[in-house]
C-alpha cells in the first residue's frame, strides 16, 4: 500500500482517496468460476471482454480469466447476484497494466458500465438488449437484436455499429457519444451537447432534439 498527497495525485491525474495499491508491473493470470449470468455491471476502470456462445447453455457456471498486475488480481471482485455479474475493485488501484476479465456466456441481454470501465461483448443475439453507460465509461457491442435500448450520459461512449438492430431507442445526455446501426426505427432523446451517429439506413428517425443527427 502506498500513500500519496493530494498534490501528487493531481499531478498524476489519478483519482485517489488517500492510499492506493500500486501494481508491481508483473503480469498475472487468475482463473475463476462464477454462477451463470445474463446481465453484467462493470465499474472502477476494469475492462470486461465477453463472448456470447449459445453452446455454453448446458453449463450452470461461467469460467472467467482475470489478467493484470499479479498483486492486483485479488482486488477484482466478480460475483453474481440475481443473474447479474458484478465486476469491480474493492480498493483504489494504480497500475500501468490493464485489469481485464474475459469469459464466455450463453446469453446476454443487458449491460451497465460505470466509473471509466469498458465492456466489449460479441455474439449478442436475442429479442432485445439494453446498454447503460455512465461516468466516462465505454461499451462496444456486436451481434443482432430486434430492439436495442441505449442510455448514455456523463461523457460515456457507446459503439453498437456492429450490433445490428431493427429498432433502437436512445437517451443520450451530457456530451455522451453513441454510434448505432438500425434498419427500421430510431427514436428517443438526445441532448444538444451529445453526439449520435446513425448507420444502416433506418426507415424512420424520430429523435427529440434541435440539431441534426449524423448518418
Amino acid at each position: 500500500m502506498r500513500c500519496f498527497t493530494p498534490a501528487l495525485a493531481l499531478v498524476a491525474s489519478v483519482a485517489l482517496s488517500a492510499c492506493a495499491v500500486v501494481g508491481t508491473g508483473d503480469y498475472g493470470v487468475e482463473e475463476r468460476t462464477v454462477d451463470d449470468f445474463d446481465r453484467i455491471q462493470v465499474q472502477h476502470d476494469v475492462t470486461v471482454v465477453l463472448e456470447v456462445d449459445p453452446y455454453q447453455a448446458s453449463r450452470a457456471s461461467v469460467d472467467l480469466t482475470i489478467t493484470g498486475d499479479d498483486n492486483l488480481l485479488r482486488y477484482v471482485e466478480t460475483h453474481v447476484v440475481d443473474r447479474t455479474l458484478h465486476v469491480q475493485t474493492d480498493a483504489v488501484l494504480w497500475s500501468d497494466l490493464e485489469l481485464r476479465v474475459t469469459g464466455r456466456v450463453a446469453y446476454l441481454d443487458a449491460g451497465l458500465t460505470l466509473d471509466g470501465s469498458r465492456l466489449y461483448a460479441s455474439g449478442i443475439d436475442g429479442a432485445d438488449f439494453t446498454i447503460q453507460s455512465k461516468d466516462a465509461s465505454r461499451a462496444m457491442l456486436s451481434g443482432n437484436v430486434h430492439l436495442l435500448d441505449i442510455l448514455a450520459q456523463d461523457v460515456a461512449r457507446v459503439d453498437t455499429l456492429d450490433l445490428r438492430a431493427r429498432d433502437v431507442w436512445v437517451d443520450v445526455r451530457d456530451a455522451a457519444d453513441v454510434a448505432l446501426c438500425a434498419t427500421q426505427v430510431v427514436s428517443g432523446h438526445v441532448d444538444a451537447a451529445a453526439d449520435v451517429s446513425v448507420h444502416c439506413h433506418p426507415d424512420t428517425i424520430d429523435l427529440n432534439r434541435g440539431v441534426d443527427i449524423a448518418y
